[in-house]
């Protein structure tokens, strides 16, 4: 991940009240009401598991789903760039009842830690942000351990940006191109995913998880409010000012929709879960 990358995670999720914010609104509109945490652990046999890794671990997402599942001598370290999740990392271990560790920093620094280290690592949603350190999740995992990621698919939010990209082409005269987000997301998608990880383990399993966010139209602003938190992935490079967008994005989204009382916004993900680690670091 390129300094630039590094410097929009900080300035997106690094004003953790709206990411909380952004995050509820979203669990609010979506029509798949099953916990994604919960699918995604479901089958995981947690008796012999007594170290995990939470890369990305943001305000503690995942590890708070681990309440319950998991033995209270267990011990969770958390890897994160933005060094203010700490505390709400921290809490949320606390929640799942075991002790808790904050590494600051860019999850490439697993490049230091000792082969086998961890029964399990799970990253949520940030996977595309750093794919090339898959080969060292493999290679700090225990003898069958394993590797749980979550991630979207390549269209996930792609009606919204779809219409975004619609108002730069009519205003602005820009032709096909892809989003930032939609670069990033690229990187480590539903799609490529499988190919990224079979590399480094012997067993790689998916689950999807279908999902719609539908927006009454008296309620377009929490688009708009969704915009507003992810423009610094949105609008790099594109000399364009958030307001010509803020004006046009709600009729375009209502002339778009085929929904006569609503919008709805695509938001599939899948869960790979990932076991016989590989750790040999030479490319295989």
């Amino acid at each position: 991940m390129g300094k630039e990358n590094q410097s929009r995670i900080v300035e997106v999720y690094g004003n953790i009240p709206r990411h909380q914010h952004i995050a509820e609104l979203i669990r609010k509109r979506s029509t798949n009401k099953d916990d994604i945490r919960d699918v995604a652990l479901e089958e995981i046999n947690f008796k012999a598991i007594s170290s995990i890794l939470d890369l990305g671990c943001g305000f503690g997402f995942f590890t708070e789903a681990l309440a319950g599942k998991i033995s209270p001598r267990t011990t969770i370290t958390g890897v994160d760039l933005i060094p203010g999740h700490e505390p709400l990392f921290l809490q949320a271990c606390r929640h799942a009842g075991v002790q808790g560790h904050f590494i600051p920093g860019h999850a490439s620094l697993i490049a230091t830690f000792e082969d086998q280290s961890y029964d399990l690592v799970v990253c949520s949603y940030a996977l595309y942000f750093f794919p090339e350190i898959v080969p060292h999740i493999a290679r700090i995992l225990k003898p069958g351990g394993l590797f749980v990621t979550i991630t979207h698919d390549s269209r996930n939010m792609g009606d919204l940006f779809e219409c975004i990209k619609k108002i730069m082409d009519r205003h602005y005269a820009r032709k096909k191109f892809l989003l930032p987000v939609e670069k990033v997301i690229r990187q480590f998608s539903a799609e490529n995913g499988a190919a990224v990880l079979r590399s480094w383990f012997g067993q790689v399993d998916t689950i999807d998880y279908p999902n719609t966010l539908v927006y009454p139209l008296s309620d377009l602003h929490e688009i708009i409010d969704y915009f507003h938190f992810k423009s610094p992935f949105l609008l790099v490079g594109i000399q364009i000012a958030k307001a010509d967008i803020v004006d046009h994005l709600p009729v375009l989204l209502r002339q778009d929709s085929p929904h006569k009382n609503g919008v709805v916004i695509s938001k599939n993900d899948r869960i790979f879960i990932c076991a016989e680690p590989k750790p040999n670091m030479e490319e295989p």
